[in-house]
């Protein structure tokens, strides 16, 4: 390193790391139900934040409720 070369101060802004390897997508698994439907994997929570998880739960809660319903419906059951 050159002596005179002016030193940058260290703050958090230049020394935070950089991901560097991107996360895979790979294809998320779908699930057989007993009637034989493919239903598509459940939303994900996220947890980073208390507001963000609860929106996770509130979507999560919707999504199991609509595939009861078509479930129930595969059935054969009309109780709705």
């Amino acid at each position: 390193m050159n002596p005179r070369a002016k030193r940058q101060p260290v703050t958090l802004a230049n020394t935070r790391k950089t991901r560097t390897t991107a996360r895979s997508k790979a294809p998320a698994p779908t699930v057989r139900t007993l009637t034989g439907r493919q239903i598509p994997p459940p939303p994900r929570i996220r947890v980073s934040r208390s507001g963000v998880a609860k929106r996770d739960l509130v979507s999560l809660h919707v999504w199991l409720v609509q595939q009861a319903q078509a479930e129930a419906q595969a059935q054969g059951n009309s109780f709705m």
